[in-house]
């Protein structure tokens, strides 16, 4: 297959004062070292001109990790010469092949533009595996907390959760309201997509299905976007967002969920990785169309499913 490249952008990304998003896919090249990753990014740097090789300074190795047994991500940060400004660089590692090359490209870098041309994910339509342990994944005693983009404020008597694109008719609700109406719950496994996993938490909240109502859907709805309170963005397909597992959640174990575990309420879907599972909730659009979220803007699936190990595009 021949590398391609293409931009994107999440708007979840301005936090992190982040203009654009180059991934390229296909590289299918040996893994030798970490200069042999210095040199792969210098030479598409190069080839596709993204960032003028004239103020290209040094590439530092910044550290890597696991994802999950098959990937190890690398990251760099490419300086730039008589600047300040620099580069972030993620490069997926796949047994011992380069997978994909991401450059990361803050508000004051210039750079080339590369096609943003729109293309809809092409998911495969396998049925869901089950198994005692996913692929890739351990198990540890409890939840490591990510706050990427920050831990947000929470004005419970002025939150709401809005739900609103495809559909018949645009709902809100309080929190009140949600803790009031008819709640579920469910023992599940939860995944990360880094290879961690905890077992066995009970969640209790909402069927995703009786919150937005299945005849509230109109039938070119195709992708559900949900945004949090620290302005983090997640994009799911509507039949996983749909699924009969898939919940708001408001307690976990029993207990109203803290705030580190997203406070007033969290997505949870058992099939998908965690990070789609969005904390502080407060709005559900549906839509017709594919744009990247915040993770996904970083080259990671645009569905996630745990069974199937889809954790990178």
């Amino acid at each position: 297959m021949v590398m391609k490249c293409f931009e994107t952008f999440n708007k979840s990304l301005e936090k992190k004062n982040v203009k654009a998003v180059i991934t390229c896919l296909n590289i299918n090249k040996p893994f030798k070292d970490i200069e042999s990753l210095r040199k792969e990014i210098s030479h598409i740097v190069s080839k596709r001109g993204i960032i003028d090789l004239n103020i290209v300074g040094n590439i530092v190795f910044i550290g890597n990790e696991p994802i999950g047994e098959n990937y190890i991500l690398y990251r760099f940060r490419m300086f730039l010469k008589n600047r300040s400004e620099y580069v972030g660089v993620r490069v997926v590692v796949e047994n011992n092949t380069i997978y994909s090359i991401t450059f990361v490209i803050g508000k004051d870098v210039p750079y080339r533009r590369v096609s943003r041309k729109f293309e809809e994910p092409k998911l495969t339509m396998k049925s869901l595996i089950s198994g005692k342990v996913p692929q890739g994944q351990r198990y540890i005693p409890n939840f490591i907390i990510y706050r990427v983009l920050g831990q947000p404020k929470v004005d419970i008597e002025k939150w709401k959760l809005t739900i609103e694109g495809y559909v018949k008719r645009k709902l809100e609700y309080s929190y009140n309201e949600l803790l009031n109406m008819e709640h579920t719950r469910l023992t599940a496994d939860f995944h990360c997509v880094t290879g961690w996993s905890v077992r066995n938490i009970v969640w209790e909240g909402i069927q995703l299905k009786k919150l937005v109502g299945e005849n509230n859907v109109l039938p070119n709805a195709k992708w559900v976007y949900v945004e949090s309170l620290d302005e983090y963005i997640v994009v799911i397909p509507i039949a996983d967002f749909l699924n009969e597992k898939s919940m708001l959640v408001l307690k976990i174990n029993g207990k109203i969920l803290s705030l580190e575990q997203g406070f007033p309420a969290r997505i949870f879907i058992p099939h998908l990785y965690g990070w789609k599972g969005a904390k502080w909730v407060t709005r559900i659009v549906l839509t017709d169309k594919y744009v990247d979220g915040f993770w996904e803007s970083l080259g990671y699936h645009p569905r996630g499913n745990v069974w199937l190990e889809e954790r990178f595009k």
